[in-house]
């Protein structure tokens, strides 16, 4: 997680969804049906009470999709299941980390685990793994090396330009009074968000800065320049997303990014606390305390007789919750296997030196059992990180791809209340475990590259 810039919107920061969600801190909570029109909210129902259901959009399309996309590839493939995949938070290195794991699933490439991109129903992404679905998505699912490294079309990240401080003297990037030139640019776009008569705050301009580093629109020709009231990916809305070409023809999974709440009071999230998502057709959530959701489109738009809530969004892993599961867990969806991503640097107290240790997944399975009775379930687990971490007892679950919940329940159907799908945990620590294992150290030159990825955080 990226604490030295302090609160992350789970969403790549507001350049797509600014305009969908103008103001995050008045969110929704319980009082939903007070901010927005009646007419707009759709209560998603209950899987206890039998009528829990997606928004009318996202159903079509995912019935579409499974029968003219999915189910042809499942018959070449293997049976025919519903999958998704969850990209955790984790700054550059959950984006870069998901950046590869996706397209290691994607059957474009010669992988003996594709075409599993391709079969996914959903992608689910918070914080920096939302920036890589975002990226994806708005980029209309070119192959993952052109996403990142440019080509085909594609202009690439500029992951080379420091996120704040991106001139420097040493390299390519460097141009004389570029950083001053840049970061006015960011705040002149917010002033202008601003005189609209829209709340700003400065997830304002960390959502800028994103854009001009992971959106297209953006090049090293071009990076340093803000002369059209579009540049920078500064117009795109995420329910955009629903006019790409490949979103349009069926052939890309929903995307959702995941995000929690907080009292204004308080300082850290709690697991009772309502999580909220974005999909490209809706914003709400489906957790127990609210059960609502409106049109991504109106979220945040104002309202006669509109009343405050008292929480806001804030970073979907600030509950320690930094692989978005929830969304996929939703019965409705009936996923039967989910890949998870974990890019978390749970040991070691940095970003960079430390690994996942089954923190993300302990804290969801508490959640779920506290909270979400009758709702849906959680796989088993181990209890606790030292479960996970502990070599000597042979297990080993963060230095390879783990399968939790191949006992399934529930006579195989995702509708049952005490069904729950297989999760398969894919955390960010094979490659350096397995060269530490080995006796191995990291080459210069992957060295070299890693100083400069924490370098450019600033």
């Amino acid at each position: 997680m990226l604490g030295l810039i302090g609160l992350v919107l789970a969403m790549t920061g507001l350049a797509l969804a600014a305009q969908d969600a103008q103001n995050p801190c008045n969110c929704l909570l319980r009082s939903l049906d007070r901010q927005v029109s009646a007419t707009l909210v759709t209560r998603t129902g209950s899987p206890s009470n039998g009528n829990q259901r997606l928004a009318d959009g996202e159903a079509s399309y995912l019935k579409t999709r499974r029968d003219s996309i999915v189910k042809p590839l499942w018959d070449t493939y293997l049976l025919d299941t519903s999958t998704g995949t969850t990209v955790s938070g984790g700054g550059y290195r959950a984006a870069l980390y998901g950046a590869g794991t996706l397209s290691a699933f994607d059957g474009r490439n010669t992988s003996h685990i594709a075409p599993l991109l391709q079969l996914a129903d959903y992608i689910s992404g918070l914080s920096g793994g939302s920036w890589v679905v975002s990226s994806l998505m708005q980029n209309n699912l070119p192959t993952l090396y052109d996403l990142v490294l440019g080509g085909g079309g594609q202009e690439g990240w500029n992951i080379n330009y420091g996120l704040l401080s991106p001139s420097s003297i040493l390299e390519s990037t460097y141009k004389f009074g570029g950083d001053t030139d840049y970061r006015d640019d960011l705040c002149h776009d917010v002033k202008e968000k601003s005189t609209q008569g829209s709340p700003v705050s400065y997830i304002d301009v960390w959502g800028r800065a994103l854009s001009y580093h992971l959106f297209k629109g953006t090049t090293k020709d071009n990076f340093y320049e803000n002369d059209t009231p579009a540049s920078h990916a500064s117009g795109l809305l995420w329910s955009d997303l629903k006019s790409t070409s490949n979103f349009s023809e069926f052939k890309s999974p929903v995307p959702i990014v995941v995000t929690t709440s907080r009292a204004n009071d308080s300082d850290t999230p709690t697991l009772r606390n309502t999580q909220f998502e974005f999909t490209p057709y809706t914003f709400g959530s489906y957790d127990p305390s609210l059960m609502a959701t409106v049109p991504v489109e109106f979220a945040g738009t104002h309202a006669n007789n509109g009343v405050p809530s008292n929480g806001c969004l804030t970073d979907g892993g600030e509950n320690d919750e930094n692989i978005p599961l929830s969304p996929l867990l939703v019965k409705a969806r009936a996923q039967d296997l989910i890949l998870a991503l974990d890019a978390s640097a749970d040991t070691g107290g940095d970003t960079f030196a430390g690994y996942p240790d089954g923190t993300s997944l302990i804290t969801t399975a508490k959640r779920i059992a506290t909270y979400f009775k009758g709702f849906t379930s959680f796989p088993p687990i181990p209890s606790s990180t030292d479960d996970f971490t502990d070599d000597s007892s042979g297990l080993s679950l963060t230095q390879r791809p783990t399968f939790f919940g191949c006992n399934t329940r529930g006579n195989g159907s995702m509708a049952s209340p005490d069904s729950y799908p297989i999760i398969v945990y894919l955390p960010c620590a094979l490659v350096d475990r397995a060269r530490k294992r080995a006796g191995m150290v990291r080459s210069q030159a992957c060295k070299v590259q890693f100083e400069k990825c924490k370098s450019r955080l600033l």
